[in-house]
């Protein structure tokens, strides 16, 4: 079964024009929860990817502490709200995984709405590895996603989404032995519009692989 993604673009007061010098997805964030948020940071550990973000008061999630290995900071709050304002804040996009429901980050997606700041809505449950990064390189590409923010379940619910969301992460951040600024040459593909859009990655026509929408607000 193909993997599916909603990809959404919101308007926003940041410039869409990003020049090849743009350093794309440069730090990874996260609240550094067990699940996805952990997942993505040790993606980026493991490439050396700078990395970070905000989390509850006392390293706290539901059984116990974050580890000290990841570099995240302490919010004021026990709860988990602060931190997901915190993090959207401080990032130029969010990647947000859901597991076929946005029960959990939900919070995340209506404030990134609001706000009209970046969003790729990643569903795991359509075959999550088999991943084109190229096209989560065109949304952070056309954004600016310098500071990328990973939200997504936590692994108490959803047991073995640190390890998929890892390698999904591993994938798109890992370096293209070609350039040390994007994964693979940015390319031009006509929009429906007429207007002349860029992306990374081969182009085969009509949609892009895996695409479900682009919407606005």
């Amino acid at each position: 079964m193909a993997w599916k993604n909603h990809l959404v673009e919101f308007s926003s007061d940041r410039s869409n024009h990003v020049t090849q010098e743009m350093i794309i997805f440069k730090k990874i964030i996260s609240q550094g929860q067990p699940g996805a948020d952990q997942g993505a940071l040790d993606a980026a550990l493991e490439l050396g990817y700078a990395c970070g973000g905000w989390c509850p008061k006392g390293r706290r999630f539901e059984s116990g502490s974050i580890p000290e290995k990841y570099p995240v900071k302490e919010t004021p709050s026990y709860g988990y709200q602060a931190g997901t304002e915190a993090n959207l804040r401080d990032s130029d996009g969010t990647l947000v995984f859901t597991c076929g429901s946005t029960i959990g980050t939900k919070l995340t997606i209506d404030l990134a709405q609001r706000d009209g700041r970046p969003l790729y809505i990643f569903d795991l449950e359509f075959d999550p590895l088999n991943v084109d990064s190229a096209e989560v390189w065109k949304w952070g590409h056309e954004n600016g996603v310098g500071v990328l923010n990973v939200v997504g379940p936590q692994e108490k619910g959803n047991p073995g989404t640190q390890a998929i969301v890892k390698a999904i992460m591993i994938e798109i951040l890992k370096p293209d032995p070609d350039s040390l600024r994007f994964p693979r040459a940015v390319e031009s593909y006509p929009d429906p519009a007429g207007k002349e859009k860029k992306y990374s990655g081969d182009y085969s026509g009509g949609r892009l692989p895996g695409q479900a929408f682009i919407g606005s607000k």
